[in-house]
């Protein structure tokens, strides 16, 4: 099974219009294209303008077929003008040889990952729903540590979240062509659940399980703040958190 994401920002006087686009058009379309067997929209409960597209593909030959394809084109035609304005600019001389400032396009970013280790026989995306939550653990793992890592996800991680109140289901996936990327999504009743998770100490004994399989730069950094020293890496955990706006799991 594959995991395809699209994340973008989207203006702050767009979003509304935006969900509305995804559910009645973004929705029906993934529907109909083959091997697609549901999307969900996330939107970040931090920064509310950056939301996150999550369809699910039986394969990455039918997910990497749909990236090409016109209707894919189409839809992304439809949604650039309501992304936000880009904060990057690029200089570059006119014809006229006077300097411009252009502010760079903005492209939604597209990330696909193989899903690796689930807590149950098939993935379910989660549909539309006022409370569902959705959190993802990003993390960087070292080549030499990655088996190591995906065994104590299988036998630590996954039967302890079934026993935490609130979390639907969890699953692993390794990200291509960053094969050393690999995110766990893990799907709560609310927003409550998925806090008092964060509080309680479980996933901070969960991640020092697996903590010795991260990358050697994270290593680094632990040990430079051992030292009283604070740094900030590309290769950190990162937590996302996400309130579930729309979605449908497609029937076969």
């Amino acid at each position: 099974m594959f995991l395809r994401i699209v994340q973008g920002t989207i203006s702050a006087e767009n979003a509304f219009g935006f969900r509305r686009f995804y559910q009645d058009e973004v929705i029906p379309a993934l529907e109909e294209t083959p091997g697609c067997e549901g999307a969900t929209l996330v939107q970040n409960d931090h920064s509310k303008e950056e939301f996150m597209s999550l369809s699910l593909w039986k394969d990455q030959k039918y997910a990497t077929d749909y990236e090409s394809s016109e209707r894919y084109k189409g839809l992304i035609e439809k949604i650039k003008p309501v992304l936000a304005d880009s904060s990057e600019w690029r200089v570059q001389l006119s014809e006229d040889f006077t300097v411009e400032y252009k502010p760079v396009e903005q492209e939604p970013v597209v990330k696909s990952y193989n899903i690796v280790e689930l807590d149950k026989e098939t993935v379910e995306l989660p549909e539309s729903s006022p409370k569902l939550y959705m959190r993802i653990v990003s993390v960087k793992i070292a080549q030499d540590k990655e088996d190591e890592f995906q065994e104590l996800y299988r036998s630590e991680i996954l039967p302890t979240l079934k026993t935490v109140k609130g979390c639907r289901y969890a699953f692993l996936s390794q990200g291509i062509p960053t094969d050393n990327e690999w995110l766990s999504v893990t799907v709560w009743d609310s927003q409550q659940d998925g806090d008092d998770y964060e509080n309680s100490g479980v996933f901070d004994t969960l991640t020092e399980k697996v903590a010795h399989t991260f990358s050697s730069i994270y290593q680094w950094k632990m040990k430079l703040e051992e030292s009283g020293r604070q740094s900030a890496t590309t290769e950190d955990l990162k937590v996302d958190e996400y309130a579930v706006v729309a979605g449908r799991t497609f029937k076969s």
